[in-house]
């Protein structure tokens, strides 16, 4: 019979620590205590919200996290737990947190480590200036914007809190770098400059940048280029409804209690967003209806949850030299692909798509498909491409629905226009020009934007907006309309630092469906050679008498005596 092991206290401590080691969620929810200051105890163990759960491991795997977050959701708190353990278990863990200023925002975060140090058992750490004198473990000390975690026989792991500056990027090495209110810090770009290298190594680094929504901010900026996959961040939402305290009663109770002025840097929007959108929404100058473009998002992202649109691509058999051959489009499934299809092209639809070009590869070139008997949007295209590229993709795109008629603005680069009319597509959209010489009218391809067709087309889409919501499906669309607003000069233009290429695109098809059929017209029927004179002339001056005839013809033939 094996002798029974001794279970000693020291050794259940040691499993503890060994379970903490092995789980962050383990050690948090079990010995880390934050503020609660509406418990009847001040100190009370963080036991993690289903959000928060997900969050943390986001933190355990991903080396780059953007949290755009409500308020008051306890991210901040879980930043500073999840970087607590690792300092206790690396010897020689560097975090460096960043605030906007040293007080109150850097000072506080010290005193919330220190928190979270504190309540911790003194099996576990103790703070060096309380040690028991025969304590030989971990022992943790700190000043104003430092917190030192000292071991017996490693190096030691630090805290710092810093203040944004311009130089503040430049003055640390870290593991971790967590950047707090991060829309809110000065300098926060060339900060980021400077601090990326210091963290960028292949082994190590980390990043986590949270804060609530400001428009136009560097924040801001790194969000939507999360979103679009450009800059290695992994984008995590966190609406007001993270903590599940928090319904609908209480939700409308906080909207009376904030302003609704969209040109308040505070307001219920910004504080308590449902949706990314939300978020940085301008509802002051906004040039469409912004509550029924965020309910039609709210509802566009609870039903692809489960029903998500098509990604693919269209491939068109190509001819020696390289050109797409008319009539050989097909759609190829790609998760990554450049189109976005919400609806297939059904026999017997007409269809228009509405083209808008980037100007020197900064902006996205957008192809918009819309059914031009419904004015559904059935297809988004989008994509960065060479002007060229992008003609051959619209050609594919056309023949694909139903030869479309194809709307390309030309006010940048004509070069699409003219590699359509090479490939041979010729169901294009005409507009009507004066020749300056001979003063004649003459009709060329592609939409011109002008200070009169513009705002006829943006007036068009505030229309479709207002009165048939429903038919817009893409939720990228959608976005940069909510972010579409009034200048100070009155026009409407897209935010400094957000996109409108594919407002302008689906605007531009809306503005061409007067030159597109409403559906492929069924060929009539024609009469059969050799029919008497008489009854020819008869039949051709009288539709009703001529389509009764052909049916009873055909009944005969169909059923011959």
């Amino acid at each position: 019979m094996a002798p029974k092991i001794k279970i000693t206290q020291q050794l259940k401590y040691d499993i503890e620590k060994e379970k903490c080691r092995r789980s962050s969620r383990y050690f948090i929810e079990n010995y880390v205590h934050i503020e609660d200051r509406d418990s009847d105890e001040l100190a009370v163990l963080f036991k993690l919200w289903p959000d928060q759960g997900k969050v943390l491991e986001l933190f355990e795997n991903k080396k780059l996290s953007i949290l755009l977050k409500a308020r008051q959701l306890g991210f901040s708190w879980l930043c500073l737990s999840y970087a607590v353990r690792r300092m206790i278990f690396k010897p020689g863990y560097s975090v460096v947190a960043l605030s906007r200023k040293e007080d109150p925002e850097a000072k506080e975060l010290i005193r919330r480590v220190e928190f979270i140090l504190r309540y911790l058992p003194n099996w576990f750490v103790q703070e060096k200036k309380f040690a028991d004198k025969n304590f030989r473990g971990t022992t943790w000390e700190s000043t104003t914007l430092k917190i030192t975690i000292n071991y017996p026989n490693s190096e030691p792991s630090t805290f710092t809190s810093m203040s944004s500056a311009p130089d503040s990027g430049r003055s640390f090495t870290s593991n971790l770098v967590i950047l707090d209110e991060w829309a809110f810090q000065d300098w926060a770009s060339q900060i980021w400059a400077a601090a990326y290298p210091t963290i960028n190594r292949p082994t190590g680094g980390q990043v986590i940048g949270l804060s609530t929504a400001k428009r136009g901010s560097f924040f801001h900026k790194m969000w939507d280029k999360a979103t679009e996959g450009e800059n290695g961040f992994t984008p995590i939402f966190l609406s007001w409804r993270s903590d599940p305290r928090r319904d609908d009663e209480w939700y409308e109770e906080t909207k009376k209690a904030l302003p609704v002025d969209g040109d308040s840097d505070v307001n219920y929007h910004t504080e308590y967003p449902e949706t990314p959108e939300e978020a940085f929404m301008y509802a002051g100058n906004a040039v469409f209806n912004v509550e029924k473009l965020t309910n039609r998002i709210k509802l566009l992202r609870h039903a692809y949850k489960e029903n998500p649109p098509t990604r693919g691509n269209i491939e068109s058999i190509q001819a020696i030299n390289g050109d797409p051959i008319k009539g050989a489009a097909k759609f190829i499934h790609d998760e990554n692909g450049w189109l976005t299809v919400y609806e297939m092209p059904v026999q017997g639809k007409r269809y228009v798509i509405g083209g808008d070009i980037s100007e020197g590869g900064i902006d996205w070139s957008v192809g918009q498909v819309i059914d031009n008997a419904t004015g559904n949007q059935v297809a988004t295209w989008r994509a960065h491409t060479d002007t060229d590229l992008f003609a051959k993709q619209m050609f594919s795109l056309g023949h694909f629905y139903n030869e479309a008629l194809i709307a390309i603005e030309i006010n940048f680069d004509t070069h699409p226009v003219k590699e359509l009319i090479r490939l041979g597509y010729h169901r294009q959209y005409k507009r009507e020009v004066v020749d300056s010489i001979s003063k004649k009218r003459e009709q060329k391809y592609g939409w011109r934007t002008t200070s009169s067709s513009r705002p006829l087309a943006i007036g068009e889409l505030v229309s479709v907006v207002r009165e048939n919501i429903d038919s817009i499906n893409d939720i990228i669309t959608l976005s940069e309309m909510l972010s579409f607003i009034r200048g100070d000069t009155g026009r409407p233009e897209a935010q400094q630092g957000k996109h409108d290429d594919a407002v302008i695109a689906l605007a531009i098809a809306y503005m061409a469906r007067g030159q597109q059929l409403f559906s492929v017209k069924e060929k009539e029927p024609e009469l059969p050679k050799g029919l008497p004179d008489d009854l020819l002339s008869d039949l051709m001056q009288d539709p009703a008498a001529k389509a009764h005839w052909l049916s009873m013809r055909a009944a005969q033939i169909e059923s011959p005596q």
